[in-house]
């Protein structure tokens, strides 16, 4: 097998540090695999086997099939339609038919998984990862629960849901809902914007009856458990709060969510947040740089730019790569993006999901994107004058564009005209020079000057 991806996560505690990779067989099929970095990462990587047999041997195939093989537990590769693609898909056509559809398959997931469930008690175990927390009595709960079931990683194959990852399952009893609330979170807090059209925060948690109380217990709960990954001073909500301090919300609308930039990487199995890296935008800013480092040895095939989380008017200032041959100056011309040139280097996307996608050319090596634009209006009922202006300026170069092709097709008429009078000229002068009362005249012309010379020569 030939190795086309590696990823190693050594920012974990060191019994979890992995490498994750993917391979390409003899027969041109795909693998993935995941093997510990240190030798006490070994039992981390046996239970994700472990968990597969336990799984199979309730009759649940939702798992992704894996076997293990020197040390490394390896998946076969899956591609489909995930849970996360369709619900944006749901988002962007405001259908909330299709968005409870993709919700209730979601609940099935669970009752399929977990059909028996028990009252929460907590243990020891359970501390030791998610924290000494008060866990109200009556809580449903299950041993072996996923608590990474999120929407990216329930992917459709035909007409089965596949669980791409199984990463974290626990042997105690954890609370049904907490796997649920890290999933809805998720969605919550990049996609707020679009999502409130179709069904606010709270409806989307009474959807799956998580109370207020409930969520800032299933918080704190995962600030625990990302202190017992990391191994040290680190908190996952605290990073995504990050996104939300200090935050300039362009218009009403958008005073409850988070505004970031983000960039994705492709590197032949599409797009996906493992592969990228989020931006936020800070209170007043205006311009916006991003800057993301590239490794040359394992180049995208494809980067994605997506400047706001909503739709926006942008005036690009510049876009470049650091490659191993110089810098590549980037125009809009040379990328593909689901925006309309309004005028010059401003963009309108009119989109929830703007995006600037740029390719990368077989052979080239980067080592660094950056892109620096302006932020002109996000929302765009307020661009709506500007619009105007940008559809008057519009309306005024495609008049005087067919003014000058007007002047320009007069012009080549009349230079059609000339050009035939002058090939009339032109054939009435061969057919003079070919008669023969010319060609007697020109003889006499010829006598008379040679009688001439000789008339000199005598006077001489």
């Amino acid at each position: 097998m030939k190795k086309i991806y590696s990823k190693f996560t050594k920012e974990r505690d060191r019994r979890f540090q992995i490498e994750t990779a993917i391979y390409v067989t003899e027969n041109g099929k795909k693998a993935i695999s995941k093997r510990a970095l240190l030798p006490e990462g070994q039992k981390h990587i046996d239970n994700m086997y472990q968990n597969y047999q336990y799984f199979k041997e309730q009759g649940i195939s939702l798992l992704t099939p894996c076997r293990m093989e020197h040390k490394a537990v390896f998946f076969d590769f899956v591609t489909g339609d995930s849970y996360y693609t369709q619900i944006l898909q749901a988002l962007e056509d405001k259908d909330q038919n299709r968005l409870q559809f993709v919700l209730e398959k979601y609940k099935d997931i669970f009752e399929t998984m977990y059909p028996a469930q028990t009252s929460f008690e907590k243990t020891e175990s359970f501390v030791s990862v998610f924290g000494d927390i008060d866990i109200p009595s009556g809580m449903s709960a299950v041993k072996k629960l996923n608590i990474d079931l999120t929407f990216d990683n329930l992917v459709e194959n035909g007409e089965n849901t596949i669980i791409l990852d199984y990463e974290w399952i626990f042997d105690f009893l954890v609370p049904v809902k907490f796997s649920i609330y890290r999933a809805l979170f998720a969605i919550a807090l990049k996609h707020k914007a679009v999502l409130n059209k179709l069904m606010t925060e709270d409806e989307l948690f009474e959807y799956f009856n998580i109370s207020k109380e409930e969520r800032k217990i299933f918080a704190q709960m995962n600030d625990g458990f990302m202190f017992y990954v990391e191994g040290k001073d680190y908190s996952y909500s605290r990073t995504l709060n990050q996104y939300k301090q200090e935050v300039y919300y362009f218009d009403e609308e958008m005073k409850t969510e988070s505004s970031y930039a983000q960039i994705y990487l492709d590197r032949g199995m599409g797009y996906s947040e493992e592969n990228s890296r989020m931006f936020p935008i800070l209170k007043g800013q205006r311009e916006v740089e991003l800057e993301m480092t590239l490794n040359p040895l394992h180049m995208p095939r494809e980067i994605r730019i997506d400047p706001l989380n909503t739709s926006v008017m942008i005036r690009l200032i510049y876009m470049e790569a650091d490659t191993t041959e110089g810098i590549r100056k980037i125009t809009i011309e040379q990328t593909e993006q689901n925006a309309n040139t309004c005028a010059g280097n401003d963009l309108v996307f009119k989109s929830s999901d703007p995006q600037i996608l740029l390719r990368v050319l077989e052979g080239e090596q980067w080592t660094s994107i950056r892109i620096k634009y302006e932020i002109l209006f996000s929302e765009l009922k307020n661009a709506e004058p500007y619009l105007q202006l940008c559809k008057k300026r519009e309306e005024e170069l495609k008049e005087k564009i067919e003014e000058q092709g007007q002047l320009l097709h007069a012009s080549a008429k009349r230079f059609v005209e000339l050009e035939e009078l002058l090939q009339l000229y032109k054939d009435k002068l061969n057919y003079i020079e070919n008669t023969r009362a010319y060609r007697s005249l020109l003889k006499q012309k010829v006598e008379q000057i040679h009688l001439w010379d000789k008339l000199k020569e005598q006077d001489n």
